[in-house]
């Protein structure tokens, strides 16, 4: 949920979008920004789980990676033109498979 409101904005602003992945390249800031955003993603995980809302039995980091790896492809497929529905609604839909 998270996720869907971030990206209702200011993310769907394709010219903010455009220096997200800009620093998504770059191989230093990548390892920074990334290990951030799965930690604080693994903590949401931890906390959902405790109350029951996710599997007990998943690996928070992992599932923490999978969240993240699935945000950040639905922003490149949304910037690059393919908009079925609102980005909000795509991500939901996603993460809900995952579920």
């Amino acid at each position: 949920m998270a996720l869907c409101l971030v990206a209702e904005d200011p993310l769907t602003d394709p010219l903010l979008v455009r220096p997200l992945f800009a620093a998504m390249t770059r191989q230093q800031e990548h390892k920074r920004i990334g290990a951030g955003f799965v930690q604080l993603l693994a903590k949401q995980v931890r906390q959902a789980q405790a109350a029951g809302e996710i599997r007990a039995d998943l690996d928070p980091l992992l599932l923490a990676g999978v969240i993240r790896a699935v945000f950040f492809q639905h922003m490149l497929m949304w910037y690059q033109g393919y908009r079925p529905a609102p980005l909000p609604n795509t991500l939901a839909q996603a993460i809900d498979m995952i579920r």
